[in-house]
């Protein structure tokens, strides 16, 4: 059924949770469609997806992400402290900004809705996992500043992000400090 899904679906992926766990049974297909597809494993997603240890992973997090990014010809977010986002083309970055409040059920969704909805809006995939990455995070923080790092839940992070936008506009307009 996934195979069939990912060979017939012409638009841009965000693929999270589950599609991961279903992927991790049919690592085949993940090279043989274009780099249009983000995958945003936290790392015991992605040693199921890579068939890796947990801890292999979190050794090497860049370099990891790195290579399978160019295997799987696909963007890859690897969730956790210091999200690393590597696209196929070697490109690759590491977000600075973290916090444990965003580490609960639901946060993830709300990211891979995030990278997903830049990528509606015209955004190249690599381009929309750092940006999504960066806002996500910045709204984790403000909400940790505000709630601390316990009791955080993904629906406090939806207010949030609409404010983060407006905040980098504001940042990245001409004429701005």
């Amino acid at each position: 059924m996934i195979e069939n899904l990912i060979a017939r679906v012409t638009v841009p992926l965000v693929l999270d949770a589950d599609a991961l766990n279903l992927l991790s049974e049919h690592r085949s297909i993940l090279p043989k469609r274009s780099p249009d597809i983000v995958l945003t494993p936290h790392p015991a997603e992605f040693g199921r997806l890579a068939n890796l240890e947990t801890s292999a992973v979190q050794k090497d997090r860049r370099g990891i992400a790195s290579r399978f990014a160019k295997t799987w010809n696909k963007v890859v977010v690897l969730k956790g402290a210091g999200t690393v986002i590597a696209a196929p083309d070697g490109r690759i970055t590491l977000n600075p900004i973290s916090t444990p409040a965003l580490a609960s059920g639901g946060t993830g969704d709300v990211l891979a809705g995030l990278i997903g909805g830049l990528m509606a809006q015209k955004l190249p995939p690599f381009e929309a996992a750092v940006t999504g990455v960066h806002i996500h995070s910045v709204a984790g923080t403000d909400l940790e500043a505000s709630m601390g790092q316990a009791g955080v839940l993904a629906s406090d992070l939806l207010p949030q992000i609409p404010r983060v936008m407006e905040r980098l506009r504001q940042a990245l307009a001409p004429g701005s400090a």
